[in-house]
């Protein structure tokens, strides 16, 4: 008993030759057309993004502002009041020896 094994014919190894190739071009058409998708999904993305990204610096540079300005008129009253204290001691003390020396 012998078992014969046929080889492949040249027209059938061209057949699988093409066949593969067809799917390696439709593939790598496939790969690239979703590569493409998916930039301009993530450039959309981007796009929006930016603008959150833009408004949210705005709103961030209005609060530094907002905070720098409350921080300097505060600090403008607490010297102001610092100043209108210590004066007034001075004065105080200033009476007491004039009180005293007389």
């Amino acid at each position: 008993m012998s078992t014969s094994t046929q080889s492949p014919t040249a027209n059938d190894l061209a057949a699988k030759a093409t066949t593969a190739a067809t799917q390696t071009v439709e593939g790598a058409s496939y790969t690239a057309t979703r590569a493409q998708q998916e930039a301009n999904a993530l450039h959309a993305q981007g796009q929006h993004h930016k603008g959150r990204t833009e408004e949210a610096f705005d709103k961030l540079e209005r609060d530094l502002e907002q905070t720098t300005e409350s921080a300097v008129q505060e600090g403008k009253e607490d010297v102001e009041q610092a100043t209108s204290t210590y004066f007034q001691k001075a004065l105080n003390l200033a009476d007491y020896g004039f009180s005293t020396a007389e």
